[in-house]
């Protein structure tokens, strides 16, 4: 299973810990939106930010940046999204 997970809360350790956990065994993509892209937090899997929310905070650099359509797409591409 696909599942996206959409962080948009610095440091917010459930949501990393929730993630993590569904890792374990399901294909997981990581999404940081608004002050989440200034989270500093290690990931073996997949992690992106919105490119807006970069621009305006400053973030994390080596992260790649999606735009709203790339988000969209990613939304319908997963079989499951939790939002934080």
């Amino acid at each position: 299973m696909k599942i996206l997970h959409i962080i948009r809360e610095i440091n917010d350790r459930r949501a990393v810990e929730t993630a993590r956990a569904h890792a374990a065994s399901h294909d997981v993509t990581v999404l940081l939106l608004q002050d989440a892209v200034l989270s500093r937090f290690p990931w073996e899997g997949e992690i992106v930010a919105c490119r807006e929310d970069l621009e305006a905070r400053g973030g994390r650099p080596g992260v790649r940046e999606v735009e709203y359509r790339d988000i969209i797409r990613m939304i319908f591409g997963h079989d499951r999204v939790v939002m934080w």
